[in-house]
């Protein structure tokens, strides 16, 4: 099985900050692990950070604060911001 690697939601928000900053071509969607069926899920919206967000596989919400999360980064030669 593949180990979901999240982490606290503060230590991601510091990490996107110092690697983003201001480049406008640099973006990320959120990403967690539903507390409900397991299942990898990603934001709807993207370059946002939610502190609970809601399964789109089971509808189960996870507390984001507690569970922890990740991110995918976008990188672009356009801005994506």
């Amino acid at each position: 099985m593949t180990q979901r690697l999240n982490f606290p939601l503060h230590e991601c928000d510091r990490a996107l900050r110092a690697i983003i900053g201001d480049n406008r071509n640099a973006g990320f969607i959120q990403k967690w692990t539903c507390d409900g069926c397991g299942a990898r899920c990603a934001a709807d919206e993207p370059h946002k950070l939610f502190a609970t967000a809601k399964c789109g596989h089971c509808g189960t919400v996870t507390d984001l604060r507690l569970r922890g999360c990740n991110y995918a980064l976008l990188i672009s030669n356009q801005s994506v911001r």
